[in-house]
């Protein structure tokens, strides 16, 4: 659309690649309205734009408009690969857009642009370096898009990741079965709470205390390495004294929920598990297991 046409685009959020997606490196100048102040915007494509085209930020934009003489586009499409602020493959949005060549329906869309233009700031190498910090910081907070895997996720959006709360749980051996057992009779006398009695749950004997409010991802070196699952922590600590050492429960959970966003492990995110199950083994403690936070071994698990 853009190719050896002047632009008039106000396109609030721009990820990578979007100057050669939408033809920009073929266009013969004009103006674009981005949105830098909101981290939504990635630094190195207004870059790319600045020495062939007048570019402007607008904090309040959140609209998306292309425009070249006779044609326009507008809807819900961002100059990004899923529409918003994070980089990565596009898996679930739907967009919805409208292209019009109609002369009422350009005349006001070219007002409102201009309008827009008014109102914006202009846009050089030291602007777009000012709003960058910002940029890095949307990065680390917001989720990766939806679909896939927990391990392609994290490949993704490493950063967002080593942010939350997500732990290696790594054994050695199995829990006695006296030991289970008596674990089990006091959550069926309700000496652990109410929870225990209705969830499934793994018991930990002998661990240092959990991390509350915790996503337990657990493997083992016992007879073979192996991944196990995914198990919760919560606010209250579900633990005991058994014969002097503590004993704790976490509650076993099909997928780790981040937000409105689900997680799974799939069949080769498991057998990638048992594979490094020796190597976060080593990673613990004298090498006997233990808990180990997931920011700390994603170069061991090849994540970083």
């Amino acid at each position: 659309m853009s190719a050896g046409k002047k632009v008039r685009h106000a396109v609030a959020f721009w990820g990578k690649g979007a100057v050669e997606r939408i033809g920009l490196d073929g266009a013969t100048g004009g103006k674009i309205i981005c949105n830098l102040q909101s981290g939504c915007t990635n630094p190195d494509e207004i870059l790319k734009l600045l020495p062939d085209f007048e570019v402007k930020t607008h904090g309040k934009l959140h609209g998306k408009l292309y425009k070249v003489p006779g044609l326009a586009v507008v809807g819900s499409s961002n100059a990004s690969l899923n529409g918003l602020a994070i980089e990565g493959e596009t898996k679930g949005w739907r967009e919805i857009n409208m292209a019009t060549d109609d002369r009422q329906a350009l005349l006001d869309l070219n007002r409102r642009f201009n309008e827009l233009w008014g109102e914006a700031r202009d846009v050089d190498e030291d602007v777009v370096e000012e709003y960058r910090p910002v940029w890095k910081r949307k990065q680390a907070s917001a989720p990766p898009p939806p679909g896939g895997s927990l391990l392609e996720a994290i490949r993704k959006r490493p950063d967002f990741f080593a942010n939350q709360r997500i732990y290696f749980t790594v054994s050695t051996a199995n829990v006695p079965k006296p030991t289970r057992d008596k674990i089990d009779e006091m959550v069926a006398e309700g000496d652990l709470g109410e929870q225990p009695k209705t969830d499934r749950y793994w018991h930990f004997v002998d661990w240092d205390p959990f991390p509350k409010n915790a996503w337990l991802l657990d493997v083992s070196v016992i007879r073979k390495p192996r991944y196990n699952g995914i198990a919760r922590t919560f606010d209250k600590p579900c633990k005991t004294k058994i014969d002097g050492s503590l004993a704790q429960l976490a509650f076993r959970r099909p997928a780790i929920e981040i937000g409105d966003e689900t997680f799974r492990v799939d069949k080769e995110d498991a057998k990638v598990l048992a594979e490094k199950a020796k190597a976060l083994l080593a990673e613990t403690e004298d090498g006997e297991g233990g808990i180990l936070p997931l920011a700390g071994v994603m170069e061991t698990l090849g994540l970083a």
